[in-house]
Parts: C-alpha cells; sequence; structure tokens
C-alpha cells in the first residue's frame, strides 16, 4: 500500500501556508512546483480528495452565513463579496477541469462570476454540490499518464495537468480563506 499521508498532509499545509498569506501567482506557482516535485507523484484519487474536502468547506462557509444578504455586502477594500468569490470558485473549477479536461462543454462567463449579484444561498450551495459531483466524474477518468501530460491550455508556463491542478486548488483555497474570514467579521458583527 503507498504512503501518502505524509505528503499529503505536506502538500495541504503547504497550500493552506499559500491560502493564507499570499495571493501572488508565485506563490501558487511554487507551491505547485513543491507539490509535483515531490518522490510520490499526485493521483486523481488525490486531487478528488482535496477538491472534494474544498468543496465541501465552500458549502460549509456559504451555508454558515447567519444573514444571507451578507454574503453580497462589501465594505472599505473588500471589493469582492463572498458570494462572487463563490460564483468565481465555481467557475474555475467548471472551467478548467470540467470544460478544459473533461470536455463537458460547460461555457464560462468570468465577467458574470464578479457583476452577478444576489444569487439565492440554496443556489449557491446547489451550484456547489453540482460542481463536486462533475469534478468527481471528470478527475476519475483522468489517469496517472494524462496526469503527467501537459495541461491543455498554458496560463501561467507550460505544465502537467498535476502540476496545474495542484495550482488551481491554492487558487481556491486562498478565496476560500478570504471568505472564511469576511463570513467570521460578518456573523460577529
Amino acid at each position: 500500500m503507498k504512503n501518502i499521508f505524509r505528503r499529503t498532509d505536506f502538500q495541504i499545509h503547504l497550500l493552506q501556508v499559500f491560502a493564507v498569506f499570499g495571493a501572488w501567482n508565485s506563490c501558487y506557482i511554487y507551491a505547485a512546483s513543491v507539490i509535483t516535485n515531490t518522490k510520490t507523484a499526485m493521483t486523481t484519487s488525490d486531487f478528488i480528495d482535496l477538491y472534494g474536502r474544498e468543496l465541501d468547506n465552500l458549502h460549509k462557509e456559504i451555508a454558515a452565513y447567519s444573514d444571507e444578504s451578507k454574503l453580497w455586502e462589501i465594505s472599505g477594500e473588500i471589493k469582492n463579496p463572498p458570494g462572487n468569490l463563490c460564483l468565481h470558485l465555481l467557475g474555475n473549477v467548471n472551467h478548467f477541469i470540467g470544460a478544459i479536461l473533461g470536455k463537458n462543454g460547460y461555457v464560462r462567463e468570468r465577467d458574470k462570476e464578479f457583476t452577478l449579484k444576489g444569487v439565492p444561498r440554496e443556489k449557491l450551495l446547489d451550484d456547489i454540490r453540482a460542481t463536486r459531483t462533475m469534478m468527481v466524474k471528470v478527475l476519475s477518468d483522468i489517469s496517472a499518464e494524462e496526469l503527467k501530460k501537459d495541461f491543455p491550455v498554458e496560463l501561467v508556463g507550460k505544465h502537467s495537468t498535476e502540476y496545474m491542478l495542484s495550482f488551481f486548488l491554492g487558487h481556491f483555497m486562498y478565496h476560500l480563506g478570504q471568505i472564511n474570514y469576511h463570513r467570521r467579521l460578518q456573523n460577529a458583527g
């Protein structure tokens, strides 16, 4: 039996550190580089577990708002409310995993991820569940060999699919941390 726990715990910790301390692409690139240059490669099962966990955490965060209207509030330097960050995260997963890797026909409307307002919480929660289901289906069909191949589109240089899935996970965790912080401030006030 392959021992993935030490590596996975380290990788999760590393991504969490970058999610908390930086939003810069260089942080995601470094995290993805460290993760994908370990002796034991990440597997599709690892990615399903990690993305599943973070989508579940997103669901918990959105559901935890005591006042649904707070999902759309901004103040001071906060320009993207949690509702829009949720739409952005779902757009990212649906685009890069669903459309690019899974070729499922999803068409991303990135601008709307930041301009739509007032989407009901139940709709957001349903969309999170649907995105999780799609992610499991698509990643379950990706082989270890496909993870090593170049990602189909070039975003931050030419990298393997494994590397880019790690990169996207760091991005997801960063915005999830923003949502968590916003929720705790809003629920406290």
